[in-house]
């Protein structure tokens, strides 16, 4: 993401960051398909507890991270592409004292870093969300 990537004449989506979008214009600083609501019925059908390692993939700035952490007292690994977002979930994790808790590092989807993770498979005490 680039700073005013949406600054000056952008009006329109397909012109500027997604997030620096959706910020300026529609008001919203997280972009959560189907809210949180959608994300605890997850979590609850995945009977995610204080033993579960969850795996955060496109975490964007941790908020989902953070919740499962505070919430559910789980370890949370968090994924992104993007270095900057990672750098902000990692600011926002630590101000809120959960760094034991919750890590982020940057990677793809598509290659995630399992055995940098300790991740290999899913297990019954680890989701993947």
């Amino acid at each position: 993401m680039k700073k005013d990537s949406c600054a000056g004449q952008c009006t329109a989506i397909s012109k500027c960051d997604i997030f620096d979008f959706m910020a300026k214009y529609v008001g919203r600083t997280v972009i959560h398909p189907g809210g949180f609501a959608a994300t605890r019925r997850l979590i609850n059908a995945l009977g995610v507890g204080r033993n579960s390692r969850v795996i955060d993939i496109a975490c964007g700035k941790g908020t989902t991270a953070i919740l499962l952490a505070e919430k559910f007292g789980c370890e949370v690994v968090g994924i992104d592409l993007e270095p900057e977002l990672i750098d902000k979930a990692t600011r926002l994790t630590q101000k809120k004292g959960l760094g034991g808790k919750i890590a982020f590092q940057v990677g793809d989807a598509l290659c995630l870093p399992l055995t940098t993770l300790n991740l290999t498979s899913p297990s019954p005490r680890q989701c993947w969300c």
